[in-house]
């Protein structure tokens, strides 16, 4: 390939978007909203995630010597067998799970977790467990129905074991068939929420159990041989999807989108019309310098504005090379899809309806297969992958790129032979 007809080829496609320069105004149009999105970002932003509520849940465990934590184990055990209905219930080790760069266990988006970690004493055995309930944005209220189950599942496994739980004032625990002894405030928590400790127990076989009596707010711990204490915890899981980030993903997206998929086989369709493109294949062109030319112009425009996009809601993405990387990889699947649009499209009108009908396609398919759990087709589609990979860049979560990186770069790669094969054949008619 020859440089100096490549130059002159992208030349030509600059000129043609200064002569038309609805693309131009479209950038500056996103441009602009990023700039508000990102000048009137709040705190508070609504958590929505990438399905709506909680689509399933993690229980996180920790691993250990199996005959000191023997009840841990059995506890874990019987929250597997009983697990919640309705709902996607995943149990994983806590060494099984990728982290973030500050150490906090990474989920997928709209994913609730639940992790239950024993706290040892000196002689190794679990003086009492923390349970931190991680849910999914800034809204606590859906971890209702998942807490509920929680707890039920948790006094039906201790049993006539009294419990005393350690618990924000905001989260009293009503668990089926147990009788509240005592409560008894406890300091505050994190942000100086206030907290309690409350001490339940089943009756067992002797009557009810005894409580000190002498209003002193403390009860006589050798009444409770067999005490188990839990902390109970609720936390916002981090890098969760709010509004404000997925409109700004959103828009990083369809700048690609917009150059690769919509402009690219419009304008290249036009020239067909034309007869542009005939002239340039009887010119000293070669096809492969001609594609190189769109393969070259159309990424750099699409890279370019997305990396301003991305910059101005969150400058620090710009140092991250995982941020570029996906980038790349996602500009190379789209160019392949616009291209294939492109050669299989005969007029301009065509090309523009079937990059319209691709995207509303592509989009309804994994809104269905996400909202119905079908996985059959989520998993061959690049849209899967890179909102997703984007999402967590954005947001500062690197690890969980790592395992979209292959598949997105596969399906890349196949659209873009795909595309050079279709246009070799049909690129010219």
């Amino acid at each position: 390939m020859r440089w100096y007809i490549i130059r002159t080829l992208l030349y030509k496609e600059w000129l043609r978007h200064l002569a038309d320069r609805g693309g131009i105004f479209l950038a500056i149009l996103m441009v602009v909203a990023t700039l508000l999105l990102s000048v009137f970002r709040k705190a508070d932003s609504k958590s929505v995630g990438f399905s709506a509520g909680v689509k399933g849940c993690y229980l996180v465990w920790y691993k250990g010597p199996r005959d000191v934590y023997q009840d841990y184990f059995q506890w874990i055990l019987h929250l597997e067998n009983h697990q919640p209905p309705d709902l996607r219930f995943i149990s994983r080790p806590q060494d099984w799970l990728a982290r973030d760069e500050t150490g906090d266990f990474v989920y997928e988006q709209s994913m609730a977790a639940i992790e239950v970690e024993p706290v040892p004493n000196s002689n190794g055995k679990p003086l009492r467990y923390q349970v931190r309930f991680r849910y999914p944005g800034r809204d606590p209220a859906l971890l209702g129905a998942l807490t509920a189950w929680f707890w039920e599942e948790t006094f039906g496994y201790f049993q006539e074991t009294p419990l005393q739980i350690e618990t924000a004032e905001d989260q009293t625990i009503f668990p089926p068939g147990a009788s509240v002894i005592q409560i008894r405030p406890s300091g505050t928590g994190n942000g100086g929420q206030p907290m309690h400790k409350l001490l339940f127990a089943r009756q067992g076989k002797n009557g009810a159990v005894a409580i000190d009596g002498n209003g002193s707010g403390q009860w006589d711990r050798s009444s409770f041989p067999n005490l188990v204490e839990i902390e109970d915890k609720r936390m916002a899981i981090p890098h969760s999807a709010d509004e404000r980030s997925l409109v700004a993903t959103a828009l990083v997206m369809f700048s690609m989108c917009f150059f690769c998929v919509y402009l690219l086989p419009a304008l290249t369709c036009e020239e067909r019309e034309r007869g542009i493109l005939l002239a340039q294949a009887l010119s000293p062109a070669s096809p492969f310098e001609i594609l190189a030319a769109k393969f070259l112009f159309y990424p750099a425009v699409g890279i370019g504005l997305a990396a301003v996009l991305a910059g101005i809601y969150n400058p620090v993405v710009l140092i991250r090379p995982v941020f570029w990387l996906v980038l790349v990889i996602t500009t190379i699947g789209y160019l392949g899809v616009g291209m294939t649009i492109a050669s299989l499209a005969h007029t301009q009108r065509m090309a523009s309806m079937g990059a319209l009908a691709y995207m509303l396609t592509v989009g309804l398919i994994l809104y269905i297969t996400e909202r119905f759990g079908i996985p059959s087709f989520r998993f061959v589609a690049l849209e899967y992958y890179c909102p997703r990979m984007l999402h967590e860049v954005m947001m500062g979560s690197i690890r969980p790129v790592m395992w979209y990186l292959l598949p997105a770069l596969i399906l890349a790669c196949i659209w873009s032979y795909v595309a050079l094969v279709v246009f070799r054949k049909r690129g010219w008619q």
